[in-house]
């Protein structure tokens, strides 16, 4: 857009901390990628639209609730849903931009989703609150991503 006159500093690091609670609500939605992780990539590619390069963007993403079903292998994806997890690929894009993913413990023994279900490269902590407070502490900037 030619008439933007207020862009963000590109030589800054920017550190977002993306707090991922969007659930899979059924069947039909679980055939289409997760709202929430979906919601993730935008933002990070608003950043860079706006100007900042890709190596100055810090992501960390913390999953907790049902949203934690996006994270699944194939194999668990189909044991719940009856198909393959059509977020992998998104997933595999985001760790490859240098996403770090969270997994919620508690939410994980709540939900009863083992640390084998989930894709690999998934980091788990024993509570998203403490990945919350501990990231904005070390100046993230908190976006949390809830259902529309």
């Amino acid at each position: 857009m030619q008439d933007v006159n207020e862009k963000p500093d590109p030589n800054l690091q920017y550190k977002l901390l993306m707090e991922e609670v969007v659930p899979i609500k059924d069947s039909a939605a679980a055939k289409d990628f997760s709202e929430g992780l979906s919601e993730v990539g935008r933002i990070m590619n608003l950043h860079v639209a706006s100007g900042i390069p890709k190596n100055k963007l810090s992501v960390v993403v913390v999953v907790h609730g049902p949203a934690l079903y996006a994270l699944y292998t194939n194999e668990a994806y189909r044991k719940k849903w009856g198909i393959n997890n059509p977020n992998i690929p998104l997933i595999n894009e985001l760790m490859n931009n240098g996403v770090k993913f969270i997994a919620c413990g508690q939410a994980m023994n709540f939900l009863d989703v083992k640390k084998e279900d989930m894709v690999s490269r998934i980091n788990i902590s024993l509570t998203a609150q403490t990945v919350l407070s501990h990231y904005q502490l070390k100046g993230y900037v908190w976006y949390p991503i809830t259902p529309r």
